[in-house]
Formats: structure tokens, sequence, C-alpha cells
């Protein structure tokens, strides 16, 4: 089966900006769009951006960034829809000084899921609170974002393989930003892998959750959501 990710929203002041409606999952069944988008820093939206996203349906925008990153670029407002920052740090945007590079993107996922578990579980829960269409975001929509998309997808029964496509076409949708960045991150050291999103880093974090969890819903039970939390978050993805 061809698993086709669903295409950017056409934006023009914000990338990699894509629903996580149309992959089959649980039973067979098609998760369903307008319910989750997941996107890349969204500073430099415009006017016409930020009306297409509330005609969208967005009702609540969920920004994983760091709190310095957030300070230095905020979001801005979209009408009917509130903000909620829930800080995720990772190696690239929020290191600290002394810090060493981490030998592959795989890990630093692995360290979100052992570290910030209780973040993701109030960041889930608060999102079954939203009567409408939720985005998430980080800076360039592929760590964070990627695996808070891996949790959401896998609570809904997407397959390992729907997961790992939906991670790794993020590096094809960057592509004009990786295009214009690349030399000045090149010379400030910021190793290549750092920038992309091939499918072994989110293979590496599934690994960790099978062989300390069993499942991503097991992981969902072991960082504190209920059985029933666990239901919410597939039937928001699924039901009509």
């Amino acid at each position: 089966m061809t698993i086709i990710p669903a295409k950017p929203l056409p934006l023009q002041g914000a990338l990699n900006v894509r629903d996580l409606g149309g992959y089959t999952a649980e039973g067979g069944q098609i998760t369903c769009s307008h319910r989750f988008l997941r996107a890349a820093a969204l500073s430099g939206l415009t006017e016409e951006d930020k009306k297409e996203l509330t005609r969208y349906g967005v009702r609540a925008v969920f920004d994983l960034r760091s709190v310095y990153e957030a300070t230095e670029n905020p979001d801005p407002a979209l009408d009917g829809a509130a903000y909620y920052p829930f800080p995720l740090l990772d190696r690239m945007n929020s290191a600290q000084k002394g810090d060493e590079m981490p030998g592959s993107m795989g890990e630093v996922y692995v360290g979100l899921l052992k570290n910030d578990g209780e973040t993701f579980a109030a960041l889930l829960r608060k999102m079954l609170e939203v009567d409408g269409c939720v985005l998430f975001h980080c800076s360039a929509g592929k760590d964070r974002t990627g695996v808070t998309a891996m949790l959401l997808l896998g609570a809904a029964g997407a397959s390992r393989e729907t997961i790992l496509r939906d991670y790794e076409v993020t590096e094809e949708y960057l592509a004009p930003m990786l295009n214009k960045i690349l030399p000045m991150m090149q010379e400030k050291g910021v190793p290549l892998y750092m920038l992309l999103s091939k499918r072994e880093n989110m293979e590496m974090a599934l690994d960790w959750i099978d062989e300390n969890a069993g499942s991503i819903p097991g992981y969902l039970r072991q960082i504190g959501l209920r059985d029933d939390e666990i239901s919410a978050l597939a039937e928001r993805l699924l039901r009509p």
C-alpha cells in the first residue's frame, strides 16, 4: 500500500503545515482531516495565511518551542484560536553551552520520550479539550513536532510505516528553507544530520518505545494517560 502524506497548506509565511488526515489506521479506518495540523514556525505568517488557518478550522495553537525560541520569534495571534506553550527541548534549538552534539537525532527523540513524558501527557490532555482543529509546531516542524505526531498517529493505531513516512517527508517539505540555511549551519558546525529527517531517527524512537513500553498506547499509559484518554485521542483522529 502506498502511503501518501498530505501536502502542505499553500501558505506564504510558513513551511510544512500539513494535516494528519488521510492515513490508514486502526481497523482500516482513515484518519480525518481538519483535526490535527503539524507545522514549522509560524512567526512569518501573513495576514492571508492567518485567515486561511482560521478558515481551515484551527482553534488552538500548541507551541512546542523553548521559551527562548518563542520569545525571540513569537507566534502571531489567530482569530478564534487559543495559544498554549508546551516547551519541549531539543539539542539543536535549546542546547546549553558545553553540551555535546547528539550522535543522531534519534538519540534526541529517545531523550524526549524519556525525560519529557510529563509534558507530553499534559500536552495531549489539553489537546483533547479543544473543540476544533489543533495546530502544533516547533521551529522546523521536524523533531519535537515529529515525535508528537508519532504519538498521535500511534494512539490511532497507524502502522509503523505510516509513522515513518509522515516523519521522513518533512525533509522534502522543508527543502526551500534547508537550501537557504545549509551553508550558514555548516559554518556554525551543525552536523548535516540534524537538519534532515532520515527514517532511522524515528525508527530509533519507535524501537525504544517497543522495548520499554510495548507499544505507543503502552508508552502513553506509562506517562500517565488513562485508557479513556488514549481512546479519545484515537477517536479525535478517526471519528468522522
